[in-house]
């Protein structure tokens, strides 16, 4: 009976670490640090088509995974739009960046929050990235941005649950 309850009490709390994202393998810049690309961002699970796409692109720095210090912030609206939405930015340096994103829906400029902190919006992070118990670390959502396009896809999460897509035409 012991060895029931302690499997019933600890047992959900040995699955956390399969849902945190694993951080990618990178290449080596190198060859790349100096020359510029085209980004896309293509986002999908867009419910609603109201409010914004507040967008972060930011190397790695503090506040990550907030707007701030941020090398390119986007806030786009999305009036007309479901399903898959694109964000296109011209001339990045190439290097390794990581994308925090999440849909407005109410257009305050905030990410929602319940009492406990969990996002009451849609959001996204590159990679589809996961954290364990807080938000994705920017070595679980970077990537790297290679010349002449790099292409990003991103699935929004409402909660932690993730928004399905809609099926390709």
């Amino acid at each position: 009976m012991r060895s029931f309850l302690k499997m019933c009490l600890i047992g959900p709390f040995l699955w956390f670490p399969a849902c945190a994202t694993a951080p990618p393998e990178l290449p080596p810049l190198e060859s790349i640090k100096d020359d510029t690309a085209h980004l896309v961002v293509l986002i999908h699970g867009l419910e609603e088509d109201e409010g914004q796409i507040s967008m972060t692109c930011r190397t790695d720095g503090p506040g990550w995974p907030s707007g701030d210090g941020g090398e390119y912030v986007r806030v786009v609206p999305v009036t007309g739009h479901r399903g898959m939405f694109e964000i296109s930015i011209d001339d990045v340096p190439c290097g390794i960046y990581a994308i925090s994103l999440f849909h407005d829906v109410n257009a305050d400029n905030d990410m929602n929050r319940t009492a406990i902190g969990l996002p009451l919006e849609p959001w996204g992070m590159s990679n589809n990235a996961m954290g364990l118990m807080s938000a994705p670390t920017f070595e679980q959502a970077s990537f790297v941005v290679a010349p002449p396009t790099t292409t990003i896809q991103i699935d929004l999460r409402r909660g932690i649950t993730l928004q399905p897509r809609k099926p390709a035409l």
